[in-house]
């Protein structure tokens, strides 16, 4: 039965071409009278941009480097693999932490409101930081944060990405 559901289907275009559609078809009885109805809804441009966000998604999971997001209070959204690997902590223990809680060079960082205004700007900010790892170890990584705009270009968040630079240090 097609009545009252969503289906996904592939539908054939005149020219031959296939597209990916939504089909929604229900009836309606008037006074007897049976008729029924149908909208067809071309999803494929909402298909490819759901693909494309899961390859992005898979890329940044993916990455050996530490890419996080951060909300504007500095509060971690998102947490990689390659994030978990470098600093030592997993993605659970560190979702909903304020980065700086742990993520801080000793003694501070006084770089930090220089680095809020390039974004607040829309302009990435790339520096070398000493931190202390889960298990006590220092390393030295190279970030880059950058800004994540709105459609007004308001800054709504921050996007971290950091590499693990401390061999090059020797």
């Amino acid at each position: 039965n097609v009545l009252d559901r969503v289906l996904g289907l592939t539908a054939v275009r005149r020219d031959g071409s296939e597209i990916s559609v939504e089909l929604t078809a229900w009836e309606i009885d008037d006074a007897g009278r049976r008729t029924f109805n149908a909208f067809i809804r071309d999803i494929s441009a909402r298909l490819a941009a759901a693909a494309a966000i899961a390859r992005l998604a898979a890329v940044v999971e993916q990455s050996r480097d530490a890419i996080l997001t951060l909300d504007l209070t500095g509060t971690i959204l998102n947490w990689n693999r390659g994030a978990e690997d470098i600093y030592g902590y997993r993605a659970d223990e560190m979702i909903g932490l304020k980065a700086s809680s742990i993520l801080s060079p000793p003694g501070g960082d006084a770089d930090r409101d220089a680095v809020r205004d390039r974004l607040e700007l829309g302009q990435a900010s790339g520096r070398e930081l000493t931190l202390t790892r889960a298990d006590g170890r220092s390393i030295t990584v190279s970030v880059t944060s950058s800004p994540i705009l709105d459609a007004h270009n308001q800054l709504v968040a921050v996007s971290s990405i950091s590499r693990d630079i401390s061999d090059q240090q020797a």
